[in-house]
């Protein structure tokens, strides 16, 4: 796992993001609620569900659909798992050290760091519309489609 937190295709903040992740300390209302810090328990998201870090990266609808549509984008197919699956299978393609592990794991990388430095500067409603605006964005068709 560390190799792949210090990989160096990643900026320092996605680098700082993931490696908060992988030791289970960003900012989730349910670690916030831990360490003495009240605020609603509600996902910023979704608001129908506690935020915990599982829930937040994976299990909210909103970024589960995000997930999902990055998978057709990178053409590939699998069902969306924990926080420590996901982790390990993008460490998997880190190992590998091919072009399109690299393309996975930045992505991996940048989508954690988006999706966990939500509550920093944003409401519910903005952070649910970056979100939504930043899968908008993606093309229709997988890389490797697009490159036929």
């Amino acid at each position: 796992m560390e190799e792949y937190c210090t990989s160096a295709e990643y900026t320092p903040r996605h680098k700082f993001t993931l490696w908060l992740a992988t030791w289970r300390r960003l900012a989730t209302v349910d670690r916030l609620q831990r360490i003495g810090i009240h605020v609603p328990m509600d996902c910023i998201f979704c608001d129908s569900a506690v935020e915990t870090l599982d829930h937040l990266l994976f299990l909210c609808p909103v970024t589960h659909a995000l997930w999902n549509r990055l998978l057709v984008w990178l053409g590939i197919q699998r069902n969306i798992a924990s926080w420590q699956e996901e982790v390990h299978w993008a460490c998997k393609w880190a190992r590998k050290k091919t072009r399109r592990g690299a393309i996975i794991c930045c992505v991996f990388a940048m989508v954690v760091s988006i999706i966990g430095g939500k509550g920093t500067t944003c409401d519910s409603s903005q952070a649910t519309s970056i979100v939504t605006g930043f899968t908008g964005r993606l093309p229709s068709t997988s890389i490797s489609e697009a490159r036929t």
